[in-house]
């Protein structure tokens, strides 16, 4: 957080001494990043399973709890599987499976009842990056109310 917070200052110094509409730009898109993903949060309730990225909460994904048909803890390789982290796309177990990440390898692999639009694909497999994903498992087993900070 320190290193936008840098950038950003960088941004407004920019700004003034030389007004430079593409520098500023450029910039503020870079600073915007951890707003919009530099925060993801995971909370399960009686109904469904939300994911929220970034500190203003724009990017939501919900799941339906009825729609999960099983889930599993996984390790998985996110630069290998998923080309980084974030809300990505690629290959897990031979497969093609979506998975919504902020830092780590482990997390929970979801096996949903329909296939469901993440990234630019639709799939019925869903990993769900957690520190803590033993009680992300318990917490969808339960149905119960449960805020998991994944970051």
């Amino acid at each position: 957080m320190t290193i936008f917070i840098l950038l950003g200052i960088l941004c407004l110094w920019s700004i003034i001494q030389q007004p430079s509409v593409a520098l500023a730009g450029l910039l503020l898109i870079i600073i915007s990043i951890p707003f919009l993903f530099g925060k993801m949060v995971i909370a399960v309730n009686d109904n469904e399973l939300t994911i929220t990225f970034g500190y203003i909460k724009l990017i939501r994904k919900r799941i339906p709890l009825s729609d999960i048909k099983s889930a599993e803890v996984v390790t998985y390789r996110p630069i290998r599987n998923f080309g980084g982290w974030g809300i990505r796309c690629g290959r897990f177990r031979g497969q093609k499976t979506a998975c919504l990440s902020l830092k780590g390898n482990s997390g929970v692999l979801f096996i949903l009842a329909k296939r469901q639009k993440f990234c630019i694909v639709r799939t019925d497999k869903l990993i769900v990056g957690s520190q803590e994903p033993a009680r992300l498992l318990e917490a969808i087993g339960r149905g119960e109310s449960a805020g998991l900070n994944a970051s």
